[in-house]
Parts: C-alpha cells; structure tokens; sequence
C-alpha cells in the first residue's frame, strides 16, 4: 500500500472494534501479497495456508504447527509466482491471529501497546502525518463489542 488511500476510502477498507482489552481489524480489499510480505520473517504457530502457482495452477494446501512465510516462498519475488487463496494462523510473538477470505483479512485479539505497530506496518511507504490522520480516523470510527 504504497499510495495515497482517501479517508473515504480508508473507512471502507479498515475496520477495528474492540472487545474488552483487545482489538479486532478487519481489512478489506488488501493485497494479501502485502500482508505476506509484510510478516514474511514472523514466526507462525498453526499455518493454514492455501495457494496455487501461477503458471501451473496446481493448488497447494499446508497446515503447519511452526513456519514462517519465507518457508513457503523463498522470497518476496517468488511470492508473485502464486495467488494466495487463504491463509490463517497466529504470530506468536506479536500475540495476535489472522484469517484471510477472498474479501478481507481479519486480524484478531490485538493488544493495545502493538495495535498502531500493526497498522502501521500495513500502511509501510505512506507520509507519516497522512498515517497519523488515518489512524485518528480509524479511532473514531471503532466499534465495540
């Protein structure tokens, strides 16, 4: 996500809620290649991964107790070889799950201290004062469980 998203926009694609101490953030419409390559070195406990080469088409299902990304793809230039179809598992180290479906990435049971690290990890390559604003605006925008 290297380009400039409007607010609008932005509220379309990024949705948090919070559920007593921990955050929720569903992202819509995200190149999960980004996601990858964004926690490509971060150690996965429970990798569920589903994925087919381009070229072949031959479909690729894993489940894998502890793995990273970079397991699968050798780099981040090879990942572009295979369109991802979904993915789950937790981050061990940052204490947080995802879930990706064909419409939107969900990252759940965020901790408060990490939850902008996250975000702004997912917005890498924006001005700083710009992701400042959309995090404001995400804010406003919470929901609750």
């Amino acid at each position: 996500m290297s380009f400039e998203i409007s607010i609008n926009e932005f509220n379309r694609q990024f949705q948090l809620y919070q559920k007593n101490g921990r955050y929720n953030l569903n992202v819509y419409n995200l190149d999960i290649n980004h996601f990858i390559v964004t926690f490509f070195q971060n150690e996965i406990e429970d990798l569920e991964i589903s994925f087919s080469c381009k070229e072949k088409g031959t479909i690729y299902q894993h489940k894998i107790s502890h793995t990273t990304f970079n397991h699968y793809f050798e780099s981040v230039e090879n990942l572009l070889d295979h369109n991802i179809h979904s993915l789950n598992g937790y981050f061990h180290q940052l204490d947080l799950y995802f879930h990706s479906s064909n419409e939107f990435l969900e990252i759940n049971y965020i901790q408060r201290e990490i939850l902008f690290d996250i975000i702004d990890q997912l917005l890498n390559g924006m001005d700083c004062n710009y992701k400042s604003r959309l995090k404001t605006e995400l804010l406003i925008n919470m929901e609750f469980d």
